[in-house]
């Protein structure tokens, strides 16, 4: 399946993308160029919203690895490259760790941060039955990724 581009230079003079139908109006093909014409600036206002709000909150010097993209849209291609550009430091996009016995399809994007915080909750509710632990456990959930 074809995307947009968030980066007009990145759009194939020639290629095109199936516009679906909205209401009435049949579904169409659009030239990709003419979409990240569109899809650029939007992307661009968009991560500027997002940064000013992290800005705003002093979280923006506490990102010292970057960010990571989740959501549908971390799959438009070139939008880590902007996000690069717009926070002057690195981007990836995250992709939800594997549930066992789960379809392929949740380990998109689009469902990261939902997994991520089931995962945490189950790690959290864990460590809850558990009761309190001792330094050495909570040095070892420190190295192996656990709840604090």
């Amino acid at each position: 399946r074809d995307f947009g581009v968030a980066i007009v230079e990145m759009a194939g003079e020639s290629s095109h993308i199936e516009v679906p139908r909205v209401g009435d109006r049949p579904s169409r093909q659009a030239p990709q160029r003419e979409l990240a014409q569109i899809l650029q600036p939007r992307a661009q206002e968009l991560l500027e919203l997002i940064f000013e709000e992290l800005r705003r909150a002093g979280l923006d010097r506490q990102m010292g690895a970057g960010i990571v993209l989740t959501g549908g849209g971390a799959r438009l291609e070139g939008l880590c490259d902007l996000a690069e550009q717009a926070l002057d430091g690195n981007a990836r996009i995250g992709l939800a760790p594997r549930l066992q016995g789960a379809p392929d399809t949740l380990c998109e994007p689009a469902y990261a941060a939902l997994i991520g915080l089931l995962h945490y909750a189950q790690r959290l509710r864990k460590r809850r039955q558990n009761g309190p632990s001792g330094f050495v456990d909570r040095l070892r959930d420190f190295f192996t990724g656990g709840t604090p």
